[in-house]
């Protein structure tokens, strides 16, 4: 344990101080304060949880959706395709006939 030298001493005015006992009024003061407290605490840790479950949310909503218009355009071109493969051949069968 390190031990105060008198120049430390000197500059620490608490430490000559006796500390004031906490009257009953005090006590509950602190005691509902350090409650709000913590309830506020937990409140935004909660409140903070709910906002990253809501971004988990989103982006697999958003990623379905993206993934879903990808899908539809894949098929609409593939139809599209298929549409033209099908008058094409179905052209080069009147000419040649």
């Amino acid at each position: 344990m390190r031990r105060d030298t008198a120049l430390e001493t000197a500059l620490n005015a608490k430490a000559y101080k006796r500390s004031k006992r906490q009257s009953l009024r005090e006590a509950r003061i602190t005691e509902k304060l350090e409650k709000q407290q913590k309830i506020e605490q937990e409140r935004k840790r909660r409140q903070k949880h709910q906002e990253y479950l809501n971004s988990i949310l989103q982006h697999a909503k958003d990623f379905k959706e993206y993934h879903r218009s990808v899908g539809a355009k894949i098929q609409k071109l593939t139809k599209a395709v298929a549409t033209y493969h099908a008058n094409t051949e179905r052209e080069q069968k009147k000419e040649n006939e």
